[in-house]
């Protein structure tokens, strides 16, 4: 039994290709890198603006929630509150007497 190879025919070896190609992909790579590094530095900024304006609106709700809090410490509850007895109707009075 023999191994049989799967990778087929033997190939030539690549041709080289001219100078003046390889400098234009080069090229043509190089500028593609530079825009991608722009757009990295672009979305940073951006991504530190939306960072700081979170940052904000997050004090912002804390500054609100202890003024809530503060408020309600200083209102009155309802359970703290006084409420004067009920007053008897002289209905209710006469119905007492009578039994």
């Amino acid at each position: 039994m023999s191994k049989k190879s799967s990778r087929g025919p033997k190939r030539a070896p690549p041709v080289p290709r001219p100078m003046a190609q390889i400098q234009e992909d080069y090229g043509r790579i190089a500028a593609q890198a530079g825009q991608a590094q722009f757009q990295i530095a672009s979305m940073q900024k951006d991504l530190e603006r939306f960072n700081q304006a979170m940052s904000n609106l997050n004090a912002e709700a804390q500054a609100r929630q202890q003024l809530d809090k503060t408020a309600a410490e200083a209102a009155p509850s309802p359970e703290t509150q006084s409420t004067p007895p009920p007053v008897a109707s002289s209905e209710t009075q006469t119905q007492s007497s009578v039994q």
